[in-house]
Order: structure tokens, then sequence, then C-alpha cells
């Protein structure tokens, strides 16, 4: 008897011997051809990312909109090969999505807020110019109602 099965538990030892033999998991070994292949794609993509900074013009958000999918293509290879998504369960890809978009959705809500912070004096915290959604209410509103406005009455002197 080995010094390792007389410390463990009565069942464990032989729990451990035969822990290999009755996994359903499947190892994928991606051979060292597609491996070399991705790191070429993304090297060249990351050449791309490059070029198109400096000698490509769209715009500030043509630009920013080309790097930004570049970066997501290169992402993605680098999650499906190198971290192995493509070949494991479904179920850690979208694990991994759902991840994203969540982080996606906390950038697009604090971009919302970083695009109104000119509107709000931060002192007396009131809006310095009353958003586009705010005025058109207000003229349906008014238009509604023939032109009469939402004020209330003046009140009566005794």
């Amino acid at each position: 008897m080995s010094t390792q099965a007389s410390i463990m538990p009565a069942g464990a030892a032989a729990q451990l011997a035969n822990r290999d033999a009755h996994t359903d998991e499947h190892q994928h070994v991606s051979s060292m051809r597609l491996l070399i292949a991705v790191l070429v794609a993304l090297l060249a993509l990351t050449a791309l990312t490059v070029f198109t900074a400096r000698d490509v013009h769209l715009g500030s958000t043509g630009n920013l909109v080309a790097a930004l999918g570049i970066a997501v293509i290169k992402a993605g290879l680098v999650a499906a090969f190198f971290m192995h998504l493509l070949h494991d369960k479904r179920l850690n890809a979208i694990v991994l999505l759902f991840c994203l978009m969540a982080v996606g959705f906390f950038l697009l809500f604090t971009m919302i807020d970083l695009g109104s912070r000119a509107a709000v004096d931060p002192v007396r915290n009131v809006w310095t110019k009353e958003p586009a959604m705010v005025s058109k209410a207000h003229a349906d509103g008014e238009a509604a109602e023939g032109g009469a406005t939402l004020e209330p009455a003046p009140a009566e002197e005794h």
C-alpha cells in the first residue's frame, strides 16, 4: 500500500485512481499549423489596424468604427482558438457573450450620461438647456390644447 493511499479515506484512493478513466470531457489539442495560421491572421489584422489609423481617413467616427471592428474580429479569434471556446461546451461561449453584452450596456449608459453632462448645472442640479425630448413633449402638449400653456393661473389678490 502506498503512502498516499494510507493517508486518504477508504474510497478516495480508488476514486483518485479511476478519475481519468471515467471522465466524459473531451480534450481538444489544436495543431501547430492552425495556431500559426491564427497568429498570422492576428498579425495581419494588427497591421491593418495600424494602416487604417495612419493612412485611411474615414472621419473620427469612421476610424473608430473600423478600429473597433478589427478589434472585435481579433478578440473573436483569440477566444475561439487560444481560449478553446470553439471546441468547448457552448455554455462557456454563451456566458462569455453575456458578460461582453453586460459590459457593453454599462459602457452605453456611461456614454449616454457623459453626453448629457453639459445640459445640467452641477451646482444647482437643474437643466441648463432643456433636452430635445422634453421640448418636443411641451410643444406637442401645447399644440394639442390649441396653444394653451400649462402654467398655473395667477393668484388673485384680496
